[in-house]
């Protein structure tokens, strides 16, 4: 017997089982092997004996190689970058195209209404210049409640009314603290989140959803899982993400999502500064798929961000 085959019968012992001449009923309490190649004798308490044989499946045969995972195809292909805010420190096509930039969600929280400007107001000014240039874009926020994601959907269509354009039924639900434990500002776990969503998906709506660069533990992404999933990866905020060589812990952060059931997980790396100290490329693995957290706090400092 080989040592599998004797584990298996090992883990018999102390089972019933019936004799197969007579249908006696015995509980196996040891066995020996009885030079058969398919099987073993086993003994019972009281001196009786069966012959069982071995289940196919460790019959000395290689267990079939696994067919290998799906490969993921993102829904955000190319780079991006997040916009904070409308106005013309971001409305530079040419800028776009030296840093490889193919999608851009715009921030909707604060933003002036079509009224107030006939420029900035709705972003106006720059979805025209990019559907001009062929880019992706749609509508983000910080989302603390089902109302605000709804306040999307409205804008998303919307835009999707006044001109056609590339990413008309894209929205960027932006959760953070809340998506774990409430807050005084709300609370958006990610089945409140599958719910407020399920109309716009029935109907084509996709969902980019952007969650700290780790995901709190406690949260399960089962009812949220098909969604895109962006992750804050902020190590100069967030120093947890920081690694002792002064790296940010992308592939941890990547790595955890995945395990919580996210497939198609895309690392947001930060531009921006806090408290004086600026996210810096050399933080960050720019060769790898990924967005920019933005494009505004970049300014005259974006071309350090051009992949090479």
């Amino acid at each position: 017997m080989t040592d599998k085959q004797k584990a298996w019968a090992s883990s018999k012992i102390g089972t019933w089982m019936t004799i197969h001449k007579t249908g006696a009923k015995i509980q196996i309490v040891s066995y020996r092997e009885g030079g058969l190649k398919n099987g073993a004798w086993f003994k019972s308490g009281d001196g009786r004996e069966a012959y069982r044989p071995y289940p196919k499946a460790i019959d000395n045969k290689p267990d079939p190689v696994p067919p290998p995972k799906p490969e993921v195809i993102s829904r955000l292909p190319g780079r991006g970058s997040l916009v904070r805010a409308p106005g013309g420190n971001i409305e530079r096509p040419a800028e776009w195209n030296i840093l490889g930039l193919d999608w851009f969600p715009l921030n909707i929280r604060g933003m002036p209404t079509p009224q107030q400007s006939s420029d900035n107001g709705d972003y106006r000014k720059l979805r025209q210049m990019l559907s001009t240039n062929g880019k992706l874009y749609f509508p983000w926020q910080h989302c603390f409640k089902p109302q605000d994601i709804f306040d999307l959907f409205i804008v998303a269509n919307r835009w999707r009314d006044e001109r056609p354009h590339r990413g008309d039924d894209y929205v960027g639900i932006n959760v953070e603290q809340e998506l774990a434990y409430a807050t005084p500002a709300g609370y958006l776990p990610p089945t409140l989140i599958a719910e407020a969503t399920k109309v716009w998906e029935a109907n084509g709506g996709k969902c980019i959803d952007i969650f700290l660069g780790w995901i709190q533990n406690t949260v399960t992404a089962d009812p949220i899982a098909h969604h895109t999933c962006l992750l804050e990866v902020f190590p100069v905020e967030a120093t947890s993400l920081m690694g002792p060589d002064g790296k940010a812990k992308t592939l941890d952060c990547i790595d955890h999502a995945q395990q919580k059931g996210f497939d198609d997980v895309i690392p947001l790396f930060g531009t921006y500064s806090r408290m004086g100290v600026w996210h810096t490329p050399d933080m960050f693995d720019l060769t790898m798929h990924h967005g920019l957290y933005t494009y505004d706090d970049m300014g005259p400092r974006y071309p350090t961000w051009v992949v090479s």
